[in-house]
């Protein structure tokens, strides 16, 4: 029996076969500047690969959700620093009421200005980033408080709702990133209400002498004001330390995101290397390889053109 090919051709093919093989593979590292494209290019390394691919993926994703909540952080210490400035005009209002140099009639104006002020309270509340409400606890998507002087603090009830989001950082570890609404402005601890020591001072500058100076019923009326307004002076001292307490809350968090955003970058540089490590193509190794396997190439097929291609029938008769 006489096949097509023999044992010498077949491994010819299977030489040349193999040389192609090299060099395509090569060419592919060299075009695409990557060592692995296929799972047959190497097993175990696609297999690393696969697994630093999805943590630094992952990492990528922490340093997002980072950004994002940097620049929650940022956004709502602003709006308490906003908020503590109003506080002290607010103060500075009182003050003046105290000192004895304005005269009752004059309190009116004194009570539309920290009604005024109220009202800036409430936008700093109301503060938004990138359309979230930064105040609304969980419920983002609520403006926490609006202005009504029909309430006990001169704003409506809180309408958003418990904070209880967390952050990851890159190590896996979560911590809180914010303060609801109620929790700041509106704390229910005795005299720590931010809105109600400034409502109940705007009512009290309000409050006053419905008689004129020597009537029998004035030095009453205005003695009874004058404790309103010490009263709430009190509540304000109350309120701006509670304010200040929530700031110091929120610079501990800026601190922690910025720390966890320094680990997350560094995270992802070495996690890039590392796949850069696994997948990248060596340039100068590949059009070495390239090279080598056209030479050889070349050099089988020269070799094989100067073999002699009689068979056994030209011996034979």
């Amino acid at each position: 029996m006489i096949t097509s090919l023999d044992v010498s051709n077949l491994r010819f093919l299977e030489a040349v076969n193999r040389i192609q093989n090299t060099a395509e593979q090569a060419q592919r590292q060299i075009g695409s500047g990557l060592r692995l494209q296929s799972p047959s290019d190497d097993p175990a390394d696609v297999s690393a690969s696969i697994l630093t691919s999805a943590e630094l993926n992952q990492t990528v994703q922490v340093q997002t959700n980072l950004g994002r909540a940097t620049s929650e952080a940022n956004t709502a210490e602003q709006a308490l620093e906003n908020a503590t400035s109003v506080l002290q005009d607010v103060n500075t209002l009182g003050s003046q009421a105290l000192s004895g140099t304005q005269a009752p009639a004059q309190f009116t104006t004194l009570s539309a200005q920290v009604q005024a002020d109220l009202q800036q309270l409430v936008a700093a509340a109301n503060t938004t980033v990138e359309g979230r409400y930064v105040f609304s606890g969980d419920d983002y998507m609520v403006a926490p408080y609006t202005v009504d002087a029909t309430q006990p603090n001169g704003v409506s009830p809180y309408a958003g709702s418990a904070a209880t989001r967390q952050i990851m950082d890159a190590n896996g570890a979560t911590f809180p990133i914010s303060e609801s609404g109620d929790q700041i402005f509106d704390n229910a601890s005795p005299g720590a209400s931010v809105f109600g020591a400034v409502h109940a001072l705007q009512v009290a500058l309000a409050n006053v002498p419905t008689v004129p100076e020597g009537d029998p019923a004035y030095n009453g009326q205005y003695t009874a004001q004058m404790t309103a307004i010490q009263a709430a002076m009190g509540q304000l001292g109350a309120a701006q330390t509670q304010l200040g307490g929530v700031l110091s809350f929120y610079g501990t968090v800026q601190d922690r995101l910025q720390t966890a955003t320094t680990t997350a970058n560094q995270l992802q540089v070495t996690q890039q290397t590392d796949l850069s490590n696994v997948q990248d193509a060596d340039a100068a190794q590949a059009a070495l390889n390239l090279s080598t396997a056209n030479t050889h190439l070349q050099a089988a097929m020269s070799a094989r053109a100067m073999r002699s291609n009689k068979s056994l029938f030209d011996y034979i008769g």
